[in-house]
Order: structure tokens, then sequence, then C-alpha cells
């Protein structure tokens, strides 16, 4: 495959659709003060990490049902979830937008990783600014 005469031109196109869509998230992620973006190079993946130290309380976000809700408070009892994993499951209960924790990369830090692989724009667009809007509201920012 990679000897083949389009191989290269396609990997080159595809690259560039990540970048466009990493530097589309770092637009709609600036100015939020809990996300610190780290810039992707290369992947399909983008990846932040959480400002935990000046945003250090948590808050329930606005479940989309009371069966969501009392999920997601089941799982706060435990007391064994990682701020990152926690607003991952908020964020999918809140916003119906599934990130992965940076925990489950046996990462010291807590943040997200999403895809850049999203071809329709507008629901891109869309997913960044919920992310976004769930992590402001999740640790009060």
């Amino acid at each position: 495959i990679v000897t083949h005469p389009e191989f290269r031109p396609f990997l080159g196109r595809r690259l560039e659709k990540y970048r466009a869509r990493a530097t589309k998230a770092l637009e709609v992620f600036a100015g939020c003060e809990v996300i610190r973006p780290i810039v992707p190079d290369g992947v399909f993946y983008f990846s932040a990490t959480f400002d935990t130290e000046r945003f250090p309380g948590t808050q329930h976000l606005q479940a989309r049902n009371k069966q969501v809700r009392l999920y997601l408070d089941e799982l706060q009892a435990t007391n064994s979830l990682r701020r990152d994993k926690l607003f991952a499951y908020e964020l999918m209960g809140a916003e119906g937008v599934c990130v992965v924790p940076l925990s489950g990369f046996a990462s010291l830090h807590d943040g997200f990783r999403m895809t850049l692989l999203e071809e329709d724009e507008a629901l891109y667009l869309d997913t960044c600014h919920r992310i976004r809007r769930g992590a402001a509201a999740f640790f009060r920012a």
C-alpha cells in the first residue's frame, strides 16, 4: 500500500484534514480557561488537559433525564472516579457527547481525547462547542 503512487498524496490530504479540524477545535476552545489544548501533529485525535489547579471544584451538569442523573449519582457515590472520567460521564449525560478521559491512557493529568475523524463540519463544530460548554460548567470556569 505505501508504495502505491497515490499513497503519499492521499496521506497528505488526510493530514491536512486533521490539521484543519484541530485548528477549528483550538478556535472553539480558545478563551475557555479550564481547557488546555495539546496541539496535535499528524494524528487523528485531539487531546486537552484541564486546569484543575485553578478550577479544583466540579459540579453536576444538567442530565438529559432522571434515569441518567440517577446513574451518574450512583457512579459519583463510589468516590472512585477521577475528575476527567466523571467529566466524560457527565458530558455524555448532559450533552450527548462522548470523549475519552486521559486517565484511561494512564495519564497523570486530567483531561480528554476526542476524534478528528468527523466528516460533517457542522456536527464537528457543534461537538466542540458542547465540550467547551460542558467543561466550563463542570469546572465552574
